[in-house]
């Protein structure tokens, strides 16, 4: 979904289809009040002023969407830097029309402090800090929203599963307009890091 996937690495071989220009944009969002997505001291100490982002920035981003996605088709997008701008990106929404679902995949929090040890080269302490406003700030900015909790374990351990509920959840609100890929684009192999005291 979308045209500028951000390309694989040696960090995620089948890539993080995320999209180049909404994570620079965010990126660009943070900046404009002196944050880091990777600095959850100043996240912590800061209220985002998401009003004031879209009166400067709101119509730039909706261009770029207009210019990255059909807007004849339900589109994808994957962020982890829009828990922390919900307000922003729901003012997108309703702008053009769109009705957000949201899933929100789990994954232990000692799993993502190891990859982004390995990738960023950040403190295990900061990325579990990290971790939990994240988490904890994407649940409560979707709270009364269309949203379905699923996990990382399940994602790669069952998928039919996972399938099924992602299908379910979406048939709600979108009859007959699924594109759910199938589990032939699924590679456990390609986890990097596991909780050593099993699933999370």
């Amino acid at each position: 979904h979308g045209k500028s996937l951000t390309e694989s690495n040696e960090f995620n071989a089948r890539g993080y289809f995320e999209h180049d220009r909404l994570v620079h944009c965010n990126d660009r969002l943070l900046h404009m009040q002196g944050l880091e997505w990777s600095d959850p001291f100043s996240l912590f100490d800061n209220r985002i002023n998401q009003l004031e982002l879209f009166k400067e920035k709101g119509q730039e981003v909706i261009g770029i969407i207009r210019d990255e996605f059909s807007m004849d088709v339900p589109a994808v997008i994957k962020d982890p830097r829009i828990s922390l701008l919900t307000h922003f990106w729901k003012e997108i929404f309703r702008q053009l029309d769109w009705k957000p679902l949201y899933i929100m995949i789990h994954r232990d929090s000692t799993e993502v402090a190891a990859s982004l040890k390995r990738r960023n080269h950040l403190p295990e302490y900061v990325s579990e800090k990290l971790w939990a406003h994240y988490v904890l700030t994407a649940e409560k900015e979707t709270r009364g929203c269309p949203r379905l909790f699923v996990s990382y374990e399940q994602l790669l351990d069952e998928f039919s599963s996972f399938e099924s509920a992602v299908r379910n959840f979406l048939g709600l609100y979108m009859p007959g307009t699924l594109g759910v890929p199938d589990g032939r684009s699924i590679d456990g192999e390609l986890r990097h890091h596991s909780h050593p005291e099993g699933k999370a």
